[in-house]
């Protein structure tokens, strides 16, 4: 970004006032965005507020996978799926899973979904049960594209920004909902750069802000009964999913359902880059045996996660070490597009003696990782001989061998644990998801103590825990599906309550304004190595970005080419332009 440009742009923009709205969304993610532009095409005034300065939320980081039921690539694929075992899946895995949101869903993914996006020009180009395992899928249902969250996440965001009735306020934070006449009328907030006050109105004003999985407070308040509590959580979802939006709305009465219900990853290491905020990743390494504080082996380290989280949780303590060695290594993971380069998550991570030990001996090995070396050599030792029989006798494992999708050429897997160097990675549990959150009904109206909808607020999204749809477990892409269907649902519903205009198209291009063209160098008016060096609120993103941008010696015009030449009048941020910038750093297989 061009911070001093940016700064003015959004001053002149607030102090003109905000535009008037028919719908206030709160949050940019899939849930917000699908709201806002389904709104949007109906006729809606949309003003979509997000306390950072880019689109895309946590899906913008996901791998973008989508449960959908009936799709044509199903049918390609031979996968003869129908929303009746589907909703059967649906409720015997999640146990108590939200009964009507399961059958809505199961019925309506295709045409919320998969015929939305397709449209859009989202291409899905594969489809599985999500995961290794027992996911709990009778047909495979994960629908991927080759650009993960991005691809389809940005679609959603072009649509919002094609559609002159959507308007955008980034950088504020949202305080309080205004509660008036005995309904919700609007928002009030704070810049987070500049501390200024804000005030917006509306008759609709949908929360899309997200889980509450990155406040540590909070998941621990809300621990599952049927886990035991841990010694140490990672978390591990987005910056801003602090839970928010339910303090916001249980201030206005609203109810709230299945809190305790999250999707806890087994899988968690702590991020080098947070180390001091307790920040987790998701790191996966299929060639490792897990080994517990007793140096043994507990579980099928490929299961689903519903069983292996409970048996995690029933170690003592509750985290356990991942063991692999240079074979090995060259398969292991970092979920999340910013960590798809081989060089980076290697010296971060890898090579990182504060994460990962490593020995020329499993002796050794064991010996740094505080690891009793006897027991976790006949570990190793059992899992080889294991290994050479092709029989898992201990906890069943899959040992046949089948492409690694990681490997840069198929291979066999697993192999035995035998090549030095040897590594030992420790686990935590990595608070992901929310599956509880705001009550709300199938319009996505939030409903108070007494089920009654509260006048003028809407959810949709993690706030409200996808409703309930997964129960205590989760299929897998049953979280951004369900999101980006609420989001849609929600914005009918307000369509449908809130008076409003006619169905807007996308305004034709203004016409550039005359100006001189001046070449001047950025550095000039851009100090971004001192910008960067003063922290300053609200700038998170600009400074993680162009941290990168310095490290990597890039020009400026690799991302803000629509600003050159230097042409007084026109200089500002095009974000349109800047969609397709995301891939600098979000890296996708395609």
């Amino acid at each position: 970004m061009f911070p001093l440009l940016v700064a003015a742009y959004a001053s002149a923009a607030l102090a003109a006032g905000p535009p008037k709205a028919d719908l206030i969304v709160v949050g940019a993610g899939i849930a917000g965005l699908s709201a806002a532009a389904e709104g949007a095409s109906a006729g809606l005034r949309v003003s979509v507020v997000d306390m950072g300065s880019v689109f895309g939320g946590h899906a913008v980081m996901s791998s973008g996978g989508l449960c959908i039921v009936g799709t044509p690539l199903q049918k390609e694929r031979g996968f003869d799926d129908t929303p009746e075992i589907a909703e059967r899946d649906f409720l015997k895995l999640g146990e108590d899973a939200n009964e009507e949101w399961v059958r809505l869903y199961a019925r309506e993914s295709k045409v919320l979904i998969y015929d939305w996006l397709t449209a859009m020009g989202v291409r899905f180009t594969g489809v599985s049960t999500g995961g290794a395992g027992d996911t709990g899928n009778t047909f495979p249902r994960f629908h991927m594209n080759p650009r993960l969250g991005y691809g389809i996440i940005s679609p959603i965001y072009r649509a919002c920004l094609k559609n002159s009735n959507v308007s955008f306020h980034w950088n504020i934070e949202v305080t309080e909902l205004i509660w008036d006449g005995g309904r919700v009328r609007g928002i009030h907030g704070r810049s987070t750069r500049t501390g200024a006050a804000i005030r917006m109105e509306a008759p609709a004003v949908l929360l899309a802000t997200g889980g509450y999985e990155s406040n540590l407070e909070l998941v621990r308040r809300n621990w599952p009964s049927y886990l035991g509590r841990p010694e140490k959580v990672l978390t591990g979802s987005g910056l801003h999913s602090m839970g928010s939006g339910l303090g916001l709305a249980e201030r206005v009465g609203a109810a709230t359902q299945r809190l305790d219900h999250q999707w806890i990853y087994t899988r968690g290491i702590p991020d080098p880059r947070h180390l001091e905020e307790g920040r987790g990743l998701y790191f996966t390494a299929p060639a490792a045996i897990w080994v517990n504080a007793q140096g043994e082996r507990f579980t099928d380290e490929m299961g689903a996660t519903k069983p292996v989280i409970r048996r995690l949780m029933a170690q003592k303590p509750p985290a356990y070490w991942m063991i692999f060695d240079a074979a090995g290594a060259k398969h292991f993971s970092i979920a999340g597009p910013d960590w798809q380069d081989e060089k980076r998550k290697r010296t971060l991570v890898l090579e990182n003696p504060k994460l990962v030990k490593s020995a020329q001996s499993i002796g050794d090995l064991a010996r740094a990782a505080g690891l009793p070396p006897a027991a976790v050599e006949r570990t190793v030792a059992r899992w080889n001989e294991m290994i050479d029989k092709g029989e898992d006798t201990d906890f069943h494992r899959n040992l046949k061998p089948f492409p690694m999708r990681s490997a840069r050429r198929p291979s066999s897997f697993p192999p035995r644990i035998a090549v030095p160097p040897f590594y030992a990675a420790r686990m935590y549990p990595l608070s992901r998801k929310s599956m509880g959150g705001l009550l709300v009904d199938l319009q996505c109206r939030v409903l108070n103590g007494r089920q009654e909808p509260i006048p003028g607020l809407y959810a949709a999204g993690e706030v409200t825990g996808m409703g309930g749809i997964n129960g205590k477990a989760a299929l897998e892409g049953t979280f951004l599906g369900p999101s980006l269907a609420q989001g849609r649902l929600a914005a009918r519903a307000i369509a449908a309550a809130v008076p409003h205009g006619e169905p807007n198209p996308a305004p034709a291009p203004t016409a550039a304004k005359p100006g001189k063209s001046v070449n001047l160098p950025c550095e000039s008016c851009h100090p971004t190595a001192k910008l960067i060096g003063e922290h300053r609120r609200g700038y998170w993103h600009f400074d993680k970005v162009h941290s990168l941008v310095m490290e990597r010696k890039w020009d400026c015009l690799v991302c803000h080419a629509e600003m050159s030449p230097f042409v007084a009048g026109r200089h500002k941020i095009d974000r349109m332009a800047q969609v397709g910038n995301c891939l600098h750093c979000h890296l996708t297989p395609e």
